[in-house]
């Protein structure tokens, strides 16, 4: 079995898809409108792990337990990256074993992000 897509409903898709794209790295797929009052984007990942948001018109933020964590290449460069474009860090970088780091950070809806650079 492998995860195709995470999906997470949102309340701006044309900030939370900018900062996916921008910031991430995700490319659109597709959109889809099924019904009034809802849009759906699908995001691809270099790796091929997708991301579908999910914005409809009574949208109610609550709080999850989900964290996306995606591997990166160098942490330093990444966190520069992140703070050249206003992204602040919410955690780290700390020590994760192994030689590792691990950083926090959020979408512009509040869902957690984790950076590591090991795995």
């Amino acid at each position: 079995m492998k995860m195709t897509y995470v999906t997470l409903r949102v309340g701006s898709i044309e900030k939370t898809q900018a900062f996916y794209e921008k910031v991430l790295g995700f490319e659109e797929e597709r959109v889809l409108s099924p019904r009034p009052g809802m849009t759906i984007v699908f995001l691809k990942g270099k790796d091929s792990t997708g991301i579908e948001l999910i914005q409809e018109e009574a949208f109610n933020p609550r709080e999850n337990n989900v964290v996306l964590t995606f591997r990166v290449a160098d942490m330093a460069r990444t966190l520069e990256f992140l703070q050249e474009r206003g992204v602040p860090l919410l955690m780290g970088p700390v020590p994760i074993g192994g030689g590792g780091q691990m950083a926090q950070i959020q979408d512009p809806d509040g869902q957690m992000i984790g950076l590591i650079d090991v795995f």
